[in-house]
C-alpha cells in the first residue's frame, strides 16, 4: 500500500507565480512547477514540484520525420488535476486542467477581456482557443442571443477593443483592422463580382503597373475630379470615338503644338480590343438563396459579446466545491 500512495490517487494543484524561484525548467523537458496542498501542508504556495505538461494527448513531439502535433502552455495560478506514474515526487504530470469547479465561475467562449459567470449561450458557443495576454480568441457562435451562426477569429482585443476582425456568417465575409492590411501574391489574381462593387478610400491612392493595362467597360463611365488633373503620356496617344465629341470649358481651351492638323486624313479609327482573361469560374447563383440580400453585416464588430464586459471572476480558493 505504501508504493501507492501516489500513483492510484488525483490531486488537485495550482501552477505557482512566474515570479517564484526556479520557476522554469532547467532540464527544459516542458515541466511546470505545481503546489499541491494535500501533499505539501507545512510550505508556502509559491513553491512545489515540477510536473509534465500532459493535458493535451497530441502533444508537440519529435519524431524520426521531424516535430509534429499541437502545444496549449500553462499559465500561472491555473487549477491542475497532477498524477504521478510512480511513488515518486519526480514522475508527477499534469493530467488536465480544473475550471468552473466552484460556483459562480461559469466561464464561456466570451470575447472580451474580463469575462463573467454568465448562463447565456452556454452550450452555444465553441472555442478552439483564447489566449491571456493579448485576448486572441478562434470560436464559433451557434443559436446565441448576439450574432448566431457566426465564426470569429480575433486578434488581439485591447482596452480599445478588437484589433483585427475575421468574420464568417449568413452575410458572408468580414474583414475589419485598424491596422495595415497588406497582400502580396507571386501568381495571378483573379476576382469576380457578379454584382456591385463600392470603395470608399478617404485618402490617396497610388497605383504602380509595371506591364499592360486592359479595361473594358460595356456601360457608361462618370468621372468626376474636385481638384486638378494632370496627363503625362511619353508616347503617343490615340482615341477613337464612334459617336459625337463634346468639349466644354468655362473658361478656355488652349492647345499647343509644332502643328495642328484639323480635317486633314491623318487621324485613323483605332478599335481596342481589351485581352481580359476569362479564366475565372462562374460560381453560379449563391448556394444559400433564403438569405435575404440586404441582411446587413453590422456597422461594427465590438458589438458581438461587450454584453460580458461589465465584471471580473473573483479568486478561487484551494479547494473542491462539494
Amino acid at each position: 500500500m505504501r508504493d501507492q500512495i501516489l500513483t492510484n490517487k488525483e490531486f488537485l494543484g495550482k501552477i505557482i507565480p512566474k515570479t517564484s524561484d526556479n520557476y522554469y525548467d532547467s532540464k527544459l523537458q516542458g515541466r511546470y512547477k505545481v503546489y499541491i496542498p494535500e501533499l505539501m501542508p507545512h510550505i508556502t504556495s509559491d513553491k512545489g514540484i515540477y510536473c509534465k505538461n500532459h493535458i493535451h494527448k497530441y502533444r508537440i513531439t519529435g519524431s524520426d520525420d521531424g516535430e509534429y502535433g499541437q502545444y496549449f502552455p500553462l499559465h500561472p495560478g491555473t487549477y491542475v488535476i497532477v498524477k504521478f506514474q510512480a511513488n515518486d515526487f519526480n514522475s508527477g504530470y499534469i493530467e488536465r486542467i480544473i475550471s468552473d469547479y466552484k460556483e459562480n465561475t461559469n466561464i464561456e467562449a466570451q470575447d472580451c477581456i474580463t469575462p463573467i459567470p454568465s448562463e447565456q449561450d452556454r452550450d452555444e458557443q465553441t472555442i478552439l482557443f483564447k489566449t491571456p495576454k493579448n485576448n486572441n480568441i478562434f470560436y464559433i457562435n451557434e443559436e446565441t442571443k448576439n450574432e448566431p451562426n457566426t465564426i470569429y477569429l480575433i486578434y488581439n482585443r485591447d482596452k480599445d477593443g478588437r484589433n483585427t476582425v475575421f468574420r464568417i456568417n449568413e452575410s458572408g465575409i468580414t474583414t475589419w483592422t485598424r491596422n495595415n492590411n497588406r497582400v502580396r501574391i507571386s501568381k495571378d489574381l483573379n476576382i469576380q463580382i457578379d454584382k456591385n462593387k463600392t470603395e470608399y478610400i478617404k485618402n490617396d491612392v497610388k497605383v504602380d503597373i509595371d506591364g499592360k493595362q486592359d479595361t473594358h467597360i460595356v456601360k457608361e463611365v462618370k468621372l468626376k475630379i474636385d481638384d486638378n488633373d494632370t496627363i503625362h503620356i511619353l508616347g503617343d496617344v490615340n482615341i477613337t470615338i464612334e459617336g459625337t465629341c463634346n468639349v466644354y470649358s468655362a473658361t478656355a481651351i488652349n492647345c499647343d503644338a509644332p502643328k495642328v492638323n484639323l480635317n486633314c486624313g491623318k487621324a485613323s479609327s483605332t478599335p481596342v480590343n481589351p485581352s481580359i482573361p476569362q479564366t475565372v469560374r462562374d460560381l453560379g447563383p449563391k448556394e444559400t438563396p433564403e438569405y435575404d440580400d440586404n441582411n446587413s453585416v453590422g456597422d461594427k464588430c465590438d458589438d458581438a459579446t461587450d454584453s460580458y464586459n461589465t465584471g471580473a471572476r473573483s479568486e478561487n480558493e484551494m479547494m473542491w466545491s462539494e
